[in-house]
């Protein structure tokens, strides 16, 4: 009767440390919630940079991209579709033409407002991730750039 009693509490001891579960994420946030932010302003014709720059060994993983031109004052249509926005540390860079068209006072332009089901990886580990613009608009608009995203292996 002993080795009986002895047996069931062995079994349901082992069995009730089978079914413990355990946390996969310790956090109190998802490791992917885009909690890293970068913002740039500059005049149209100011080059200026926006960075989002991960530890050593991470990568960048990009959530969203926010660039607008917003005009001070009239602005004056010119030629070319000027400012010129680049990405560095992507697989494939990007380019977005600014608009060089004419505003009125207090007039915004999207140049580009996306936000990525699936994070855009950056190329390389430990390397900042950038987007530039060239700085040949015009003095009388800004240029505003925000990117989103966060890091990981």
């Amino acid at each position: 009767m002993k080795s009986l009693v002895l047996a069931l509490v062995l079994f349901f001891g082992i069995v009730g440390l089978a079914q413990a579960q355990t946390l996969v994420q310790q956090s109190p946030t998802h490791l992917d919630s885009c909690t890293a932010e970068s913002t740039a302003t500059s005049a149209g014709n100011a080059v200026s940079t926006v960075t989002l720059t991960p530890p050593a060994g991470q990568y960048v993983y990009i959530c969203s991209i926010y660039i607008v031109e917003t005009a001070n004052a009239l602005v004056t249509g010119a030629a070319g579709p000027l400012p010129i926005f680049t990405s560095t540390n992507l697989q494939t860079n990007l380019v977005w033409w600014g608009d060089n068209s004419s505003l009125t006072a207090g007039q915004l332009v999207k140049i580009k407002d996306v936000r990525f089901g699936y994070p855009l990886k950056s190329a390389t580990a430990g390397t900042a991730f950038t987007i530039a613009s060239s700085g040949t608009g015009q003095s009388t608009y800004n240029t505003r750039m925000t990117i989103t995203g966060y890091f990981a292996p």
